[in-house]
């Protein structure tokens, strides 16, 4: 593990975490909680779907087995590098419905009103200020036929437990980080308020679910891989934040991954994760 390796790494968008080594190492960990919730949505045979946001197109396989061979999916993503990479994953597929993938703007979907049955978008209200997730939840809305479903999937690191350090000294990071000013970690926090959001935009039957990951030692290669770019991605935020000197340090040791002594090392190691889906119909 090289202490130099970057959980950040942006897109040409300009996004955190978008990148194809990460998502594509994310989904590998949370396999079943994802396929947990997208099965939550109650996604029907024969449906056209939108996975809207659909990155590097982790997704695609499970929904083309949900909707089956009578069925079809879109996807759209704006970023042209997980297109192309969405693309390269369904001609290996081999996919059991056609799948047309193509690059466009969440904000201004290039599909007719009531085109889909159904809506996928995960992992992207957390780029998204308050008034361009409206915006989004508008255009979702829109593309999607009376009586359809939005189902929105999100990371809810409100749930995230790193230990060590433990939960009180993440949640001072959180706080001190959060007063610097940083918008994407204020919109990762709101995971929690999507019900709310969805009810105002609109949809009715609005439901959460929440599915919970956990790695304990003996981790495996790919999650000691992804849990080490957790750490540093926390360790380099916390050096420029203004922390207590304890906490500093503690933070400090968090990043240094390839150490002997490093959490991920340590016998009693243990994370936690939370995702969520929330679902809305749209009214008819």
């Amino acid at each position: 593990m090289s202490e130099n390796s970057q959980i950040q790494a942006d897109t040409s968008e300009g996004h955190r975490f978008s990148d194809e080594e990460h998502l594509d190492g994310h989904f590998s960990i949370a396999y079943n909680a994802y396929e947990s919730l997208l099965r939550a949505v109650q996604i029907q045979a024969g449906w056209h779907i939108l996975d809207a946001g659909c990155g590097t197109g982790a997704f695609l396989p499970l929904i083309s087995e949900l909707v089956g061979a009578r069925g079809q999916i879109s996807a759209v993503d704006v970023d042209a590098e997980n297109v192309a990479l969405a693309q390269a994953r369904v001609s290996q597929a081999q996919l059991q419905c056609p799948t047309k993938i193509e690059q466009g703007d969440l904000l201004d979907l290039p599909y007719k009103t009531n085109a889909f049955d159904a809506v996928w978008c995960a992992n992207v209200s957390q780029y998204l200020d308050d008034n361009n997730l409206s915006v989004m939840l508008e255009e979702l809305m829109r593309v999607v036929r009376p009586g359809g479903l939005v189902a929105i999937k999100e990371t809810d690191i409100t749930a995230m437990s790193l230990n060590p350090p433990g939960p009180r000294a993440t949640w001072r990071l959180y706080e001190t980080w959060q007063g610097r000013g940083d918008a994407y970690l204020t919109q990762l926090l709101r995971a929690p308020e999507l019900p709310v959001w969805l009810s105002k935009s609109g949809l009715t039957n609005v439901h959460l679910e929440s599915v919970f990951s956990v790695a304990s030692q003996p981790l495996s290669p790919k999650h000691k891989t992804f849990l080490a770019g957790v750490c540093i991605y926390h360790s380099q935020e916390a050096a420029q934040c203004d922390l207590s000197e304890s906490d500093t340090l503690l933070w400090q040791q968090v990043g240094e991954v390839n150490s002997a002594d490093h959490i991920l090392n340590n016998p009693d190691f243990y994370y936690r994760e939370a995702n969520i889906v929330v679902i809305g119909q749209v009214p008819e």
